[in-house]
């Protein structure tokens, strides 16, 4: 395997979605980028060392990560800036449940560990194939 057809195969291991079903609703989901995940927890820092971190920051992954509910887009922006995370991210902590949340965020847990798992089986794979530059 080629450095280029292992890093094409991280890259597609690392954007692992699946569809989910939370209390009868269809949940689709991807793991989110780097940025996504940078955005999230800067948008958590407020909260940071308090009780309310851990579910703020659950509640920016969901805006960064579920794409649609039951079919239709989990999030329908007003304007170019309503798509931003941030305002996701707002709209999400005032409709969503922690209960919801939890049943999400174990299968997000799930998802992102067998992704990482996939991403080790490429390494290993990768550094046992001779390099053929």
């Amino acid at each position: 395997m080629s450095d280029f057809d292992w890093l094409s195969s991280a890259l597609d291991a690392g954007c692992a979605q699946e569809t989910i079903t939370i209390y009868g609703h269809q949940v689709a989901y991807r793991l989110p980028t780097v940025r996504q995940l940078v955005e999230a927890k800067t948008l958590c820092r407020q909260y940071e060392g308090s009780e309310a971190y851990n579910l703020a920051y659950g509640t920016a992954l969901w805006a960064a990560c579920v794409q649609t509910v039951d079919g239709q887009p989990a999030f329908r922006a007003l304007s170019k800036q309503d798509d931003r995370l941030q305002a996701k991210w707002l709209k999400a902590m005032n409709s969503l449940y922690p209960e919801t949340l939890e049943k999400w965020l174990q299968a997000y847990s799930k998802l992102k560990t067998k992704a990482d798992e996939e991403l080790l089986h490429l390494g290993e794979s990768s550094a046992a194939t001779p390099n053929r530059n």
